[in-house]
């Protein structure tokens, strides 16, 4: 029994593993086409929106948080604020570089895909961490007998 739970557990790793790389093969086709035609980079504003959406999301949990305890509602309003003129900067600059049904759909896409950078965002900042943490303890590799 607990070599079956071994196994489904790598086949669910795998499938993991598959469907990210295939979601990353979507992202890179789409960004391959906007660029050829608009000459716009989908992953560069897809990383602007995901900011613009962290800043609402922490806007709004720093309002509720603030209406919970009797305090000041302003920051969250403020970080709230920032990030929508973010996404809507972001929004006509994307009508500026193609048309209106493009910018829909990019948006919209953007939008889809910024819980999949969030989290690699925070992949990224664990590894950075990690990195910095370790580098001490690293020793350089010396090859002795090299042909």
């Amino acid at each position: 029994m607990l070599v079956l739970y071994i196994l489904v557990t790598i086949g669910i790793i795998i499938m993991v593993i598959l469907f990210i790389f295939f979601i990353y093969m979507i992202i890179m086709l789409i960004d391959e086409h906007f660029e050829g035609k608009f000459d716009y980079n989908f992953v560069r504003t897809s990383f602007v929106m995901t900011v613009a959406v962290l800043l609402m999301l922490s806007g709004l949990h720093w309002y509720n948080e603030s209406l919970i305890n009797n305090g000041d509602v302003l920051n969250g309003l403020i970080l709230m604020m920032i990030g929508g003129v973010i996404a809507i900067g972001l929004l006509s600059y994307t009508i500026w570089k193609t048309n209106l049904i493009y910018a829909i759909l990019i948006t919209l896409l953007q939008l889809g895909i910024s819980p999949l950078l969030i989290v690699f965002f925070v992949v990224m900042a664990g590894l950075k961490v990690l990195s910095a943490l370790l580098s001490p303890v690293a020793e350089p590799v010396y090859i002795v007998d090299k042909d």
